[in-house]
């Protein structure tokens, strides 16, 4: 007799599967916004294409999980069943979902010249989303704990970028940097609710995350 597969264990790796794909398009939006010149126009009509067609599939991905968050619901299991959970990190899923979008629309459509003042900070910032976002993908597929330290995104937006930013009086770049505050929270949000899921493996002992500049 063969039985099916259950949701309790689709769920994890598919959703692993969604932060994959949120993760690479947005690591993909960064290396062209941060290329020290602006590609061909032809270039850009087939990036914006393909990044559409990938946001696209990413949101049927995620009306997907809510799928399986409904069968799970209905499901009898004597396995636990953190529906409210899984049910949160759909939600931060999607907001990234749209998110992306909107930030890709902004940097697309803006002056190029518009990211040259916050380049550096912009690099720092990427960089720690797509790493958070990278250990969230790894704790859902793997079903294992997050490292203790993560870079913090949060301190490189609040401290660097957003004071920079303020120099350059551009509506591009207040717009973009009001998305990109909310990306942090939304990342900061599915990081959470992984620790939650999977707890913290600690792996330095009576060490103060400031000091390394980093954090959670």
């Amino acid at each position: 007799m063969i039985f099916p597969k259950r949701v309790c264990f689709i769920f994890p790796d598919a959703m692993a599967k969604v932060i994959e794909d949120i993760r690479e398009p947005y690591s993909g939006l960064s290396s062209r916004i941060h290329s020290v010149t602006e590609g061909p126009k032809s270039e850009l009509a087939r990036a914006h294409s393909y990044s559409a067609t990938q946001e696209l599939m990413i949101r049927k991905l995620v009306a997907r999980e809510n799928v399986h968050l409904s069968q799970m619901e209905h499901e009898i299991s004597l396995i636990p069943k953190p529906v409210a959970s899984y049910r949160k990190a759909t939600d931060y899923a999607q907001r990234l979902v749209d998110l992306v979008a909107g930030l890709r629309c902004i940097r697309e459509n803006g002056p190029h010249m518009t990211t040259a003042p916050v380049l550096a900070h912009q690099k720092r910032f990427d960089s720690c989303i797509t790493l958070a976002l990278y250990a969230c993908e790894h704790a859902f597929r793997s079903q294992r704990a997050l490292p203790h330290i993560l870079p913090s995104y949060r301190k490189v937006f609040d401290a660097e970028l957003m004071i920079d930013t303020l120099q350059t009086d551009i509506g591009h770049a207040m717009a973009e940097n009001e998305v990109m505050e909310q990306v942090a929270c939304a990342v900061g949000g599915l990081v959470e609710v992984a620790r939650e899921l999977f707890g913290t493996r600690v792996w330095l002992e009576g060490v103060d995350d400031v000091h390394f500049g980093i954090g959670l």
